[in-house]
Protein backbone atom coordinates (compact mmCIF):
# COMPACT_ATOMS: atom_id res chain seq x y z
CA UNK A 1 0.00 0.00 0.00
CA UNK A 2 1.41 3.40 -0.78
CA UNK A 3 1.94 6.34 1.52
CA UNK A 4 -0.35 8.75 0.16
CA UNK A 5 -3.61 9.05 -1.04
CA UNK A 6 -5.12 9.25 -4.52
CA UNK A 7 -8.33 9.92 -6.04
CA UNK A 8 -10.57 6.84 -7.11
CA UNK A 9 -11.65 8.62 -10.47
CA UNK A 10 -8.33 8.67 -12.39
CA UNK A 11 -4.94 6.61 -12.27
CA UNK A 12 -2.28 7.69 -9.50
CA UNK A 13 0.01 10.56 -10.96
CA UNK A 14 2.79 8.70 -8.91
CA UNK A 15 3.86 5.06 -9.42
CA UNK A 16 5.36 2.77 -7.42
CA UNK A 17 6.19 2.85 -3.76
CA UNK A 18 7.66 7.04 -3.41
CA UNK A 19 6.60 8.50 -0.54
CA UNK A 20 6.09 12.34 -0.80
CA UNK A 21 9.57 12.60 1.42
CA UNK A 22 11.43 10.59 -1.98
CA UNK A 23 9.67 12.96 -4.42
CA UNK A 24 10.63 15.79 -2.50
CA UNK A 25 14.59 14.53 -2.61
CA UNK A 26 14.05 14.27 -6.24
CA UNK A 27 12.84 17.22 -7.11
CA UNK A 28 15.43 18.88 -4.63
CA UNK A 29 18.55 16.73 -5.69
CA UNK A 30 19.21 18.98 -9.03
CA UNK A 31 19.61 22.21 -6.66
CA UNK A 32 21.01 20.83 -3.51
CA UNK A 33 24.08 19.17 -5.13
CA UNK A 34 27.07 20.66 -6.40
CA UNK A 35 27.20 22.16 -9.90
CA UNK A 36 29.32 20.05 -11.92
CA UNK A 37 32.50 20.64 -14.88
CA UNK A 38 30.16 21.83 -17.17
CA UNK A 39 28.27 24.23 -15.30
CA UNK A 40 31.26 25.93 -14.09
CA UNK A 41 32.64 26.51 -17.05
CA UNK A 42 29.43 27.91 -18.76
CA UNK A 43 29.16 30.32 -15.95
CA UNK A 44 32.17 31.67 -16.63
CA UNK A 45 31.78 32.21 -20.25
CA UNK A 46 28.43 33.94 -18.51
CA UNK A 47 30.42 36.34 -15.84
CA UNK A 48 33.30 37.36 -18.43
CA UNK A 49 30.29 38.42 -20.77
CA UNK A 50 28.52 40.18 -18.09
CA UNK A 51 31.58 42.00 -16.92
CA UNK A 52 33.04 42.74 -20.21
CA UNK A 53 29.04 44.25 -20.63
CA UNK A 54 29.55 46.35 -17.95
CA UNK A 55 32.88 47.37 -18.34
CA UNK A 56 31.79 49.03 -21.72
CA UNK A 57 29.12 50.43 -19.97
CA UNK A 58 31.37 52.23 -17.59
CA UNK A 59 33.29 52.74 -20.82
CA UNK A 60 30.39 55.00 -22.69
CA UNK A 61 29.76 56.69 -19.80
CA UNK A 62 33.50 58.27 -19.27
CA UNK A 63 34.08 58.92 -22.60
CA UNK A 64 30.55 59.73 -23.68
CA UNK A 65 27.91 59.00 -26.35
CA UNK A 66 27.88 60.36 -29.76
CA UNK A 67 28.87 63.83 -30.60
CA UNK A 68 30.33 63.61 -27.54
CA UNK A 69 32.78 61.10 -27.50
CA UNK A 70 32.55 59.96 -31.51
CA UNK A 71 35.78 59.98 -33.48
CA UNK A 72 34.42 57.83 -36.27
CA UNK A 73 32.80 60.11 -39.28
CA UNK A 74 30.95 57.60 -39.87
CA UNK A 75 29.12 56.99 -37.40
CA UNK A 76 27.64 60.77 -37.09
CA UNK A 77 24.47 60.08 -39.04
CA UNK A 78 22.46 58.88 -36.13
CA UNK A 79 23.88 61.86 -33.66
CA UNK A 80 22.51 64.09 -36.56
CA UNK A 81 20.07 62.89 -37.45
CA UNK A 82 18.53 62.66 -34.09
CA UNK A 83 19.43 66.07 -33.52
CA UNK A 84 18.11 67.20 -36.84
CA UNK A 85 15.20 65.00 -37.30
CA UNK A 86 13.53 67.74 -34.11
CA UNK A 87 14.57 70.68 -36.39
CA UNK A 88 13.36 69.86 -39.80
CA UNK A 89 13.92 67.78 -42.63
CA UNK A 90 16.12 70.07 -44.88
CA UNK A 91 19.96 68.96 -44.09
CA UNK A 92 22.21 71.78 -44.49
CA UNK A 93 25.45 73.39 -42.92
CA UNK A 94 29.30 73.17 -43.33
CA UNK A 95 28.80 69.59 -41.15
CA UNK A 96 26.58 68.05 -44.12
CA UNK A 97 28.93 69.08 -46.79
CA UNK A 98 32.07 67.36 -45.27
CA UNK A 99 29.66 64.56 -44.85
CA UNK A 100 30.53 61.33 -47.91
CA UNK A 101 27.73 61.07 -50.35
CA UNK A 102 26.95 57.60 -48.62
CA UNK A 103 26.88 59.18 -44.69
CA UNK A 104 23.90 62.06 -46.90
CA UNK A 105 21.95 59.08 -47.79
CA UNK A 106 21.52 57.27 -44.76
CA UNK A 107 21.05 60.28 -43.30
CA UNK A 108 18.61 61.03 -45.24
CA UNK A 109 16.95 57.63 -45.25
CA UNK A 110 17.26 57.93 -41.34
CA UNK A 111 15.00 61.33 -41.13
CA UNK A 112 12.44 59.51 -43.29
CA UNK A 113 12.37 56.11 -40.81
CA UNK A 114 12.15 59.00 -37.98
CA UNK A 115 8.67 59.84 -39.86
CA UNK A 116 9.58 63.05 -41.79
CA UNK A 117 8.16 62.69 -45.71
CA UNK A 118 11.41 63.34 -47.04
CA UNK A 119 15.10 63.74 -46.17
CA UNK A 120 16.65 66.84 -48.34
CA UNK A 121 20.23 67.94 -48.85
CA UNK A 122 21.07 70.41 -50.93
CA UNK A 123 23.05 69.29 -54.48
CA UNK A 124 26.87 69.77 -54.71
CA UNK A 125 30.21 68.24 -56.58
CA UNK A 126 30.34 65.45 -54.72
CA UNK A 127 26.64 64.57 -55.62
CA UNK A 128 27.29 64.84 -58.84
CA UNK A 129 30.90 63.32 -58.92
CA UNK A 130 28.95 60.67 -57.21
CA UNK A 131 25.92 60.37 -59.63
CA UNK A 132 28.14 60.51 -63.17
CA UNK A 133 28.66 57.40 -65.04
CA UNK A 134 26.26 55.68 -63.00
CA UNK A 135 23.60 53.53 -65.09
CA UNK A 136 20.79 55.40 -64.64
CA UNK A 137 22.09 59.26 -64.66
CA UNK A 138 21.41 61.61 -67.46
CA UNK A 139 24.13 61.03 -70.84
CA UNK A 140 26.14 63.53 -72.80
CA UNK A 141 24.05 66.48 -73.67
CA UNK A 142 21.56 65.54 -70.87
CA UNK A 143 24.41 65.73 -68.08
CA UNK A 144 24.98 68.75 -68.37
CA UNK A 145 21.13 69.88 -68.82
CA UNK A 146 20.53 67.93 -65.57
CA UNK A 147 23.45 69.92 -64.07
CA UNK A 148 21.75 73.28 -65.02
CA UNK A 149 18.98 72.25 -62.85
CA UNK A 150 20.68 70.63 -59.95
CA UNK A 151 22.69 73.83 -59.44
CA UNK A 152 19.37 75.77 -59.01
CA UNK A 153 18.58 73.41 -56.44
CA UNK A 154 19.04 76.00 -53.97
CA UNK A 155 17.30 77.50 -50.57
CA UNK A 156 15.96 80.89 -51.38
CA UNK A 157 18.69 83.44 -50.24
CA UNK A 158 15.69 85.30 -47.60
CA UNK A 159 14.48 82.04 -46.00
CA UNK A 160 14.41 81.85 -41.94
CA UNK A 161 15.97 78.85 -40.22
CA UNK A 162 16.15 77.81 -36.76
CA UNK A 163 20.21 77.46 -36.36
CA UNK A 164 21.64 75.78 -33.86
CA UNK A 165 25.40 75.45 -33.53
CA UNK A 166 27.36 73.16 -31.71
CA UNK A 167 30.61 71.46 -31.34
CA UNK A 168 30.60 68.24 -32.20
CA UNK A 169 34.15 67.15 -31.24
CA UNK A 170 36.33 69.02 -28.90
CA UNK A 171 39.30 68.16 -30.29
CA UNK A 172 37.88 70.04 -33.66
CA UNK A 173 39.01 73.24 -33.92
CA UNK A 174 35.59 74.48 -36.09
CA UNK A 175 32.08 74.67 -35.22
CA UNK A 176 29.38 72.99 -37.49
CA UNK A 177 26.24 74.76 -38.31
CA UNK A 178 23.72 72.55 -38.53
Amino acid sequence: MSSHYEAPIRKPLIAGDKSYHDISIDIAKPIETPPNRDWWIAFTISLVAFLWGVGCIIYTIGTGIGSWGLNKTIGWAWDITNFVWWIGIGHAGTLISDLSVEQRMTICNMTIEGGARAGLIQPDEKIFNYLKGKPMSPKNENWDKALKYWNNLKTDEDAKFDKEEIELLNHFKRKYIV
